[in-house]
């Protein structure tokens, strides 16, 4: 069976090495937390403590000889204020294609890269965002693609389930803008179920949008949130203008590669 190298165990990544290690695949797992390493081995996972500045050296043997990386640490996770995300990510996965020419990557990325557009986009869309973790995904994202072209990059929307919810840190707030921009968001079981169907079906140098169906306003879908989970409703102000915000398109992973939304509307699994 094969080994997955999955940098970031936290709360996506531990959920995926978990399942993973069910359906047979060796996961070594990195975590910050020295508190996490046992647990995780105590959960058949291979856990290791790991921070991107670290010597990668530190990295075990056979976690580097693993078949995928999986790479799952957003920019902004780091509290050094002179950690330099890009040059330590460009760093860590030169290290491991030196050491390990056929390890194929999986690099989770973010709908942010495409932050600046207003209206539908779709993975053929350039990113234009200039600054910010879109702009810093965005140049991972292109230089990743160059140096290795079986690389596939998952892009996730806007990601809740599981407890958590945007909806919880709007409750109550007044005068809130832009109620007529559409939400873009991707339930957890569907980043998961996602990263499942493109290791299952080998799917590699793709560039894919992972995110529910439809769009509601901010208005709409917060209001409404906040009814199911019973917390007060936000209230917005009259939008000056008719700007939808992006709008992604996931047309490619639900047509062209089959995949099969659990949660394909936004409105399901809000807990």
């Amino acid at each position: 069976m094969k080994q997955i190298l999955l940098i970031g165990c936290g709360w996506y990544g531990w959920p995926l090495a978990e399942y993973l290690t069910e359906k047979g695949y060796t996961v070594h797992g990195s975590t910050t937390s020295e508190d996490k390493v046992p647990l995780l081995k105590k959960n058949k996972i291979n856990g290791f403590l790991f921070r991107l500045t670290n010597n990668l050296e530190v990295i075990p043997a056979d976690a580097v000889k693993s078949d995928y990386l999986i790479f799952n640490i957003p920019p902004g996770s780091n509290s050094d204020e002179d950690f330099n995300f890009s040059f330590e990510v460009r760093r860590l996965i030169q290290y491991l294609f030196l050491k390990n020419p056929r390890i194929k990557i999986l690099f989770i990325s973010s709908t942010s890269v495409l932050d600046d557009y207003s209206g539908e986009v779709d993975e053929d869309s350039p990113s234009i965002v200039k600054q910010g973790n879109g702009a810093l995904l965005a140049q991972l994202e292109k230089w990743i693609l160059n140096m290795l072209p079986t690389t596939t990059v998952l892009r996730f929307a806007g990601l809740y389930g599981d407890g958590r919810h945007p909806a919880k840190y709007l409750t109550g707030r007044k005068g809130l803008r832009n109620g007529s921009m559409r939400v873009n968001l991707t339930h957890i079981d569907d980043a998961l179920g996602s990263t499942i169907h493109v290791l299952k079906n080998q799917i590699e140098g793709e560039i894919i949008h992972v995110c529910a169906s439809d769009h509601p306003t901010r208005k709409q879908y917060y209001t409404k949130a906040c009814e199911q989970l019973k917390l007060e409703a936000p209230e917005f102000l009259p939008d000056d203008d008719d700007n939808t915000g992006k709008i992604i398109d996931n047309t490619k992973l639900t047509k062209k590669l089959e995949y099969k939304l659990i949660r394909p509307s936004c409105f399901m699994g809000i807990d």
